[in-house]
């Protein structure tokens, strides 16, 4: 018999779990019942009692990982299956899926299982759990009483050089659509802008609001500040994860006879130490760039990896099923971080084959099916890509630890190499799996960029396998240095255990502050920053949200004003505008894809219209451009929507000379 779960345990159906299972039933069972009393609470109810009560994994921190990787590949399976048949779930048929899975986790308890009812709960757990909390409230706390107008505009905000505004321009409107078709990319229009592009994510945040009562024809306005709580959600999730990450692999790496309080000192440094530079380092950034998704996936490529290998016993009961459902994931979300899954996986099988032969064949069957269901993210990234290399590819991306990703990087393997023995060198050779990876797959883009002529700083793949090989060194060199610092503090006498801890912990805090300050990045003026990455981040985003909201504003009364008449409804946000309070000159393209995703979905159609505008408005004189292009094409029509009475001043003459037949004037209505 297969049995799912973790190594030392054989507490399943024992007296001493009885009032665990009693426990636990009452609260899954309330959490069902509020599912359908009052859907929004009951989600999270449902979500968080069926991770706490899952029949795997022996802490807190390791259920979460396990439950998120299995939930994430579940809901993406499903929505393989409704694109391949053209179909589509109500909002009723995702609140029963639900409620199915409740009823599943409370079967659960009451079979055998090598998981206890209740888990762990150490202190390296509760630091993960604060630093999910933190950064959630961080991250979405300025958002949470702003006005549309506001949010739209900090979500359009860009303070870290200028290149490229961020890319809530694209996963809003993916959002948008996915809500309003009820399927997955593409399946309700080939012709939507991204119909093709793997979006894991917003299916998860859909599927959520769905089960919680959301439907389909909810206005697309409405769902501004859902899409900000749930990149937050999803940016704060993937804190805790790492968190939890740094603090097994600190266990996992101890020696094998090393005593329980040098253990738990090495998990809580090595946590405390990571969650440190969730909230302090470019984390915060990356989530203003709407790297959320991407940084959820490589801290659940790190977490699967973690806990799957961290020990014999955990290869051969969870790695044959975690490390494949975590490929799913991967493929869906960002692909190329699959391959830091290759290695452990590699790992598990020779464990298998050593100690557990008959579940390797349980291991191959589940590879090939969850190998099945990534399939068509294969197609979907080729062809996005097809026409490009992929280190071709330029784009902006915030400046972040590049440096420090390297040599932190450089540090674990070296480490892990030379300490092999102490956790064994299976177990050493599959943490690196994610960072070694990550290196091989830099090197690729790398080789692509330089090929093309495109500088490193330029490169978006590059920049962005940096950052995944970035979220993998953080926590696992922070194990390594945890591990040193506890086995030395082992030797120092008990009376001054707890002030060498004291000290411990501010070298930790002084060393994050440091790492996160410096966002040295080649080709891209970089520099380094006067206070942490992720404190300048929290003020740039409560700067731009307090901002008056120009730009916010335009995208409203856009959307406000959907095509009529023949008429394509585009935004005029002259880039020479300092009121914006935007350095970016691409900030009027970005704002047309939000307005137009709004008012009727973005298709691709539009996106021809939005391009030609914003290149107007990037020339030496565009009210003469604009003149220019609707004389050479006399079918196009066009409704303009301005700032304020001064750009409509300004384009009067061009609307004398064309008539309302061919262009219209909008004026923006101010929220505020």
């Amino acid at each position: 018999m297969t049995t799912i779960g973790v190594e030392g345990s054989s507490r399943g159906l024992g007296s001493s779990a009885l009032s665990g299972r009693r426990l636990a039933t009452a609260l899954l069972v309330a959490a069902l019942l509020m599912l359908w009393l009052w859907p929004p609470g009951g989600v999270v109810a449902c979500v968080a009692a069926g991770a706490i009560f899952a029949p795997w994994g022996r802490g807190v921190g390791e259920r979460v990982i396990i439950s998120c990787v299995v939930g994430m590949a579940a809901v993406g399976a499903v929505m393989v299956v409704l694109s391949a048949t053209h179909s589509v779930i109500p909002p009723l048929g995702w609140r029963l899926l639900l409620s199915a899975v409740a009823l599943g986790a409370i079967g659960c308890l009451y079979v055998r299982r090598s998981a206890p009812v209740l888990p762990r709960i150490r202190v390296d757990d509760a630091i993960g759990l604060v630093a999910g909390l933190v950064s959630f409230v961080v991250l979405f706390g300025v958002y949470a009483t702003a006005t549309t107008a506001r949010t739209i505009t900090g979500l359009l905000q860009w303070w870290a050089g200028g290149e490229l505004p961020h890319d809530h321009s694209s996963h809003l409107p993916m959002f948008v659509q996915m809500m309003r078709s009820g399927s997955w990319a593409g399946t309700s229009s080939p012709d939507l802008l991204f119909a093709g592009y793997p979006r894991l994510h917003v299916a998860i945040w859909s599927a959520g609001e769905w089960a919680a009562g959301i439907s389909a024809g909810t206005p697309a306005v409405d769902l501004v500040r859902p899409y900000v709580a749930w990149s937050a959600l999803t940016a704060a999730l993937a804190a805790a994860v790492l968190t939890w990450s740094a603090s097994i692999a600190a266990r996992a790496l101890m020696p094998r006879r090393t005593a329980s309080r040098t253990r738990a000192v090495a998990a809580g440094l090595a946590g405390t130490a990571t969650a440190l530079w969730c909230l302090l380092g470019s984390m915060g950034s990356m989530f203003d760039f709407a790297a959320a998704s991407f940084l959820a996936c490589a801290a659940l490529v790190v977490g699967a990896v973690t806990v799957s290998v961290r020990s014999r016993a955990a290869m051969t009961r969870l790695g044959w099923f975690v490390l494949p459902l975590a490929g799913v994931v991967a493929a869906y979300v960002y692909l190329p971080l699959a391959a830091g899954l290759l290695l452990p996986a590699l790992a598990v099988g020779v464990a298998l084959w050593r100690w557990r032969r008959r579940r390797l064949v349980w291991f191959v069957v589940v590879g090939l099916v969850c190998a099945a269901l990534a399939a068509p993210a294969l197609t979907a990234i080729t062809d996005s890509v097809k026409n490009a290399p992929w280190g071709a590819l330029t784009g902006g991306l915030p400046a972040f630890e590049y440096w420090p990703a390297v040599v932190m990087a450089a540090v674990a393997t070296l480490t892990l190499a030379l300490s092999s023995r102490a956790a064994g060198r299976l177990v050493s050779l599959a943490l690196l799996g994610p960072v070694l990876s990550a290196c091989a797959v830099t090197l690729y883009f790398l080789v692509d960029s330089v090929r093309a002529g495109v500088t490193i700083g330029d490169s978006y793949y590059t920049n962005k396998m940096v950052y995944a090989l970035l979220l993998a060194a953080v926590p696992l060199t922070a194990a390594v240095v945890a591990r040193w610092t506890s086995l030395r503090l082992a030797k120092v006498p008990p009376a001054r255990q707890g002030t060498g801890l004291v000290i411990a912990l501010v070298v930790i805090v002084i060393a994050v502050a440091e790492i996160s300050t410096v966002t040295l990045r080649p080709g891209v003026g970089g520099g380094v920053l006067t206070r942490p990455a992720g404190l300048a981040a929290f003020e740039a985003r409560q700067s731009a949200v307090t901002r008056i909201p120009l730009v916010g504003d335009v995208v409203l009364s856009a959307a406000a004003h959907p095509d009529s008449d023949g008429h394509t409804t585009v935004t005029w946000i002259p880039v020479a505008r300092s009121v914006t309070g935007y350095r970016s000159e691409y900030v009027n393209m970005f704002a047309g894809r939000l307005a137009h995703s709004l008012a009727i979905g973005s298709d691709i159609a539009y996106e021809r219209y939005n391009v030609t505008v914003d290149t107007i408005l990037r020339t030496a004189d565009p009210v003469a451009s604009l003149g220019e292009v609707l004389q050479a094409a006399p079918d196009l029509r066009l409704t303009l929507v301005v700032p304020d009475q001064q750009v409509a001043d300004s384009l009067a003459g061009v609307v004398a000379k064309f008539g309302p037949e061919r262009l219209r004037l909008v004026i923006a209505d101010r929220s505020d």
